[in-house]
């Protein structure tokens, strides 16, 4: 059951929404917004419309909030993933592997499929011999960090192909090769998008 109420009272008690019961001019019954009254549904008919028509303009907003907050991320992400806190981890997972193998086999399997169909998506219609140049001197670099280091390296997109505000393409400029244990602490997560910004979490 919604419960109706006036929005002086929603702003007097901090809330972010609230419900007359009444229709908007476009007839939706919803919750509307407590800061300026607009109705929910047509906020979110607005933006998506808005989306659509200035897509580039959206991407490009996106991109220079992410880079503006980049170093609050990674300050965050440093001292919250502790030594301790990511062995803890990673002996939970493990210990979950062990007793699931089956569901864990499953899910390594579906892990894979969702990358090659999401590099398969992210392959602009002019990738060429350029990127494909790229992309072979990163493999045979990232062999020769193996050969001569004592970790592992990894082929890296700068901005991840499955994050979830951005989708980097699968081209030349947007590879990397870094440490694996970086690559793993970074994920789907907008972190390390700039060339070279790796090297100072080292």
């Amino acid at each position: 059951m919604i419960v109706r109420l006036p929005r002086v009272v929603a702003a007097a008690r901090g809330l972010h929404y609230f419900y007359t019961g009444k229709a908007c001019k476009h007839g939706h019954v919803a919750a509307r917004l407590t800061s300026n009254g607009a109705c929910a549904p047509c906020g979110s008919v607005y933006s998506m419309k808005w989306y659509r028509e200035n897509t580039e303009a959206a991407r490009a907003t996106m991109k220079k909030s992410a880079a503006k907050c980049a170093d609050a991320r990674r300050r965050y992400f440093q001292e919250w993933l502790t030594p301790e806190r990511r062995q803890k981890c990673r002996e939970q997972v493990r210990k979950w592997q062990q007793e699931n193998p089956e569901r864990a086999k499953a899910n390594r399997k579906a892990a894979v499929l969702r990358r090659r169909a999401a590099k398969k998506r992210r392959t602009p219609t002019w990738y060429g011999e350029f990127d494909d140049f790229v992309m072979r001197e990163a493999f045979d670099l990232s062999l020769r960090r193996n050969a001569c280091t004592t970790v592992r390296w990894d082929i890296d997109h700068m901005i991840p192909m499955l994050a979830r505000t951005a989708s980097g393409l699968h081209c030349g400029v947007n590879i990397q090769v870094i440490p694996r244990p970086l690559n793993k602490q970074k994920g789907n997560k907008l972190l390390l998008t700039e060339p070279g910004e790796w090297v100072r979490h080292i």
